[in-house]
C-alpha cells in the first residue's frame, strides 16, 4: 500500500514549473487573483500522454498544491492517484469531453463577465421574442477574437472582421449533469473551443494548456467588452465589489469624493463607461439586466 502512495506521489511532484501538477495549482491561483475561482468554485485539467491531471473539487483553488491533484489514466477512465479526504472534481465528465475532442487542457471558470453575458443573451431573447435554446454569444470586430481559433477544421485564427459564436448551455443542479448538453454542443459547433453555461460560468479548451489559458483570457476580454458596449451603464444589482477591485485594481472603499456619486442608484461613476455598485449583486431575473443612464460625465 505505501509502495502505491508512494508511486502515485511520483505522477504530481516535480521540480519541474511546467509539469501538469504544478502548472494546474498556478494557474488556478492566477485564476483566484482575476477572480475565476473563488469560493471553491471552478477547476483546470491537463492532458499530457497518457495521464489525467485535474484540480479537485471543493477546495480553495489558491491554496491548492502538487500533492493535492488527482490522476487518471486517459484510456481506461481509472484513477492512479487519488489524495485522501479530497473529492475527485465533479468537472471531470466535462474535461474528459473536450480530451475525446482533442484538447489538451480545459479550464472551467465562474467569470463574472461571463455569467452576465448569458443572462444578456436571455434578456435580448426575450425581448425579441426568439428561442433561447437557438441563441450563442456573438461578437465582431473586437480585437481580442484574434486570439481565438477558427475551429479545429479551420486553420489559422479568427480575424477582426469574423464573427465569434460561442454555444450556450443551461445550467444543472448538479455539474456532472452538465456533460451531455455540453457534448451536443460540442456536437452542433465542432469549431468552438469555448461553451458558456448559463447563470454558472464557461468553459475553455485548446489544443495545450498555453493555448487554453490565452484563449480564457480572450474570451473573458471578450464578454467584458460586450458587456461595456452594450450595456453602457450597468445596474448597481449586476455587479460585485470585487469585480471593481479585480478589474481597476484598487480597493471599492476609496475616497469617491472626486467622483459623481448616485444616491439613488447606490453607484460611483467611473468616467465614460461603467456605474460600479458599492452594494451588489448578480440580478435574481434576466429582466433585472437592464441599462440605466446617470447622465453625461
Amino acid at each position: 500500500m505505501q509502495d502505491r502512495a508512494q508511486a502515485g506521489d511520483q505522477l504530481v511532484i516535480s521540480d519541474d514549473p511546467h509539469h501538469p501538477a504544478n502548472h494546474i495549482c498556478t494557474l488556478c491561483r492566477n485564476f483566484y487573483n482575476l477572480g475565476w475561482v473563488t469560493g471553491t468554485g471552478g477547476g483546470t485539467s491537463i492532458l499530457k500522454g497518457p495521464h489525467v491531471f485535474i484540480a479537485p473539487s471543493g477546495v480553495q483553488k489558491e491554496l491548492m498544491q502538487p500533492e493535492n491533484i488527482f490522476v487518471l489514466d486517459y484510456a481506461t477512465r481509472s484513477y492512479l492517484r487519488k489524495p485522501p479526504v479530497l473529492k475527485p472534481s465533479a468537472c471531470t465528465p466535462l474535461f474528459m469531453a473536450a480530451f475525446d475532442r482533442g484538447a489538451g487542457c480545459c479550464i472551467h471558470t465562474h467569470s463574472q463577465w461571463a455569467v452576465l453575458v448569458t443572462l444578456l443573451v436571455e434578456r435580448d431573447a426575450a425581448q425579441n421574442g426568439e428561442k433561447l435554446e437557438d441563441k450563442c454569444f456573438e461578437i465582431e470586430k473586437i480585437e481580442q477574437i484574434k486570439g481565438i481559433p477558427r475551429g479545429r477544421r479551420k486553420p489559422g485564427m479568427l480575424g477582426f472582421f469574423d464573427k465569434l459564436r460561442v454555444p450556450i448551455i443551461e445550467n444543472t443542479a448538479h455539474e456532472e449533469d452538465l456533460t451531455s448538453s455540453l457534448e451536443v454542443a460540442m456536437d452542433r459547433y465542432p469549431d468552438t473551443y469555448a461553451v458558456l453555461v448559463r447563470r454558472h460560468g464557461v468553459y475553455v479548451w485548446g489544443d495545450d494548456v498555453h493555448k487554453a489559458k490565452t484563449q480564457a483570457e480572450s474570451r473573458d476580454e471578450d464578454a467584458w467588452t460586450t458587456l461595456d458596449d452594450e450595456l453602457s451603464f450597468v445596474d448597481a444589482r449586476c455587479l460585485k465589489n470585487h469585480i471593481y477591485k479585480h478589474r481597476y485594481n484598487q480597493n471599492i472603499q476609496r475616497d469617491i469624493s472626486k467622483d459623481r456619486y448616485d444616491t439613488a442608484e447606490n453607484t460611483t461613476r467611473i468616467p465614460n463607461r461603467i456605474a460600479v455598485p458599492i452594494v451588489g449583486k448578480y440580478p435574481k431575473y434576466a429582466e433585472d439586466l437592464t441599462p440605466h443612464s446617470t447622465g453625461t460625465p
